[in-house]
């Protein structure tokens, strides 16, 4: 597998291409976990940086969507606290089959 990855850097690097990201998670039911993406070599950077405000504004326009309420719902105790262990659960039972609370000693800290 590692032969084949590097096999396949070198072929990307001969045809121009370098690499943006690595390591990249992916989220959604695949057979892969992780990612990497190319840009052609010598090309811009992106890079995307949030400020506090947008960031702010962000939570605020969304805090009311149909999606986080319905999420709240199923993660939140009744003082409105977040529950890991449901937000695992939501996690298992909604795609990721990962999905495991870190050790008791993290959630306990």
């Amino acid at each position: 597998m590692l032969e084949a990855m590097k096999g396949r850097f070198k072929i990307r690097t001969a045809m121009g291409y370098e690499i943006d990201r690595s390591a990249l998670r992916i989220t959604r039911p695949s057979l892969f976990t992780s990612a990497t993406t190319y840009r052609p070599i010598g090309s811009e950077i992106r890079s995307m940086k949030i400020s506090r405000e947008q960031r702010e504004a962000g939570v605020k326009n969304t805090k009311n969507s149909p999606f986080n309420v319905w999420l709240d719902k199923q993660v939140k105790d009744e003082s409105g606290a977040l529950d890991l262990e449901k937000l695992y659960e939501v996690a298992r039972r909604y795609g990721s089959r990962n999905a495991k609370l870190p050790s008791t000693r993290a959630r306990s800290a």
